[in-house]
This record gives C-alpha cells, structure tokens and sequence, in this order.
C-alpha cells in the first residue's frame, strides 16, 4: 500500500509540474520582444519579363507578419495578385569581409511581364500586433534590346587577306577545295 501511495504521489507531482509548465511558458517572453513590426527602405528590381521587390522590416519577433503583392499595368486593369511575399531573415553567423549588414524583411517576384512596360504595385504588410502598411509603386520592366544601327562594318580574313589560309578556289566549282 505505501509503494502505490508513493506512485500516486510522484504522478500528481509530475502532472503539477507539466501543468505549470505550459501556464508560464508563454507568460515568459524577453522584455525586449518585439512584436509590432516598422518597415523601412523599399528596393525593386526589374529585367525584361520580370520585377523583383524587397522591403525591410524590424521587429516581429514572432514571425506572425504577412505580405502581400499585386499589380497592373500602370493606369488600367484590375489588380492581380502576385505569390505572397517570402520572409527573409538574414543574420551572418560570421561576417564576409566588410558585409555585416543584418536583413530582416520580405522579397518577392513577379514572372511573365512585357518589356518595356510601366506596372503599378501594391505592397501590403500586415501583422497581427501592429504596424500594418500599404505602399503603391511603380517600375518598369527593361526595354527589348535593339540592334544597335550607324556602326562601321569591318570585313575580316584570316592571314593577310591573300590565298594563304591554305585553301584556293576550283575553277569549275564555286566551292573551296584543299590546297595540295
């Protein structure tokens, strides 16, 4: 009888102890945890058939913010909504060289745009805790690259231009034959 007195005993103590485990687990947080987020600086990126954009971040130390991206072409259309923003947490473990900078933020792209083409852009973090912001911008994807005209034509044979690349011209045929 005193053995399962003592199981029973040592079984309320240890459920005690889980209980009171996850009552204070989440009470207990860094006084300097910080939740609501603040953006910062913007960058986009564009190439001929595609726009990239990043925007950094601090706080959100929770990791429950979203982005969001849409677009259009520049004045018309219905916005269209891009693949959500990816969540870039960029701390080097050690420095390269000179390169110490500290990237908390989102980056995202949007695929299969016209070259050439100004597109409007609506960014939209949102986060739980506070600091919500919406942006509109625009950029450009690179124009078609053209050929360039006005230029010198230079006509190019190997050797000094006389018969010496070790082949001559048949007679009878248009065609190169091998020299004997």
């Amino acid at each position: 009888m005193h053995h399962s007195f003592a199981a029973k005993r040592h079984s309320l103590s240890r459920a005690f102890a889980l209980l009171l485990t996850l009552v204070l687990i989440p009470a207990v947080q860094p006084a300097s945890a910080a939740q609501s987020i603040v953006t910062g600086q913007v960058s986009g990126y564009a190439t001929l058939h595609s726009v990239g954009i990043e925007i950094r971040i601090d706080g959100d130390d929770n990791h429950n913010t979203r982005g969001t991206l849409a677009f259009r072409p520049a004045g018309n259309g219905a916005w269209q909504p891009a693949l959500d923003l990816f969540r870039v947490d960029y701390t080097p473990d050690s420095p390269v060289k000179d390169i110490t900078d500290h990237f908390n933020g989102f980056a995202g792209s949007i695929f299969f745009l016209d070259p050439g083409r100004r597109y409007e852009l609506v960014l939209e973090i949102s986060d739980p805790d506070g600091g919500n912001t919406r942006q509109t911008l625009s950029i450009s994807t690179r124009p078609q690259p053209r050929k360039p005209t006005g230029g010198r034509r230079l006509h190019v044979r190997p050797g000094n231009g006389k018969r010496q690349c070790g082949f001559r011209r048949s007679a009878t045929h248009r065609r190169r034959t091998p020299v004997d």
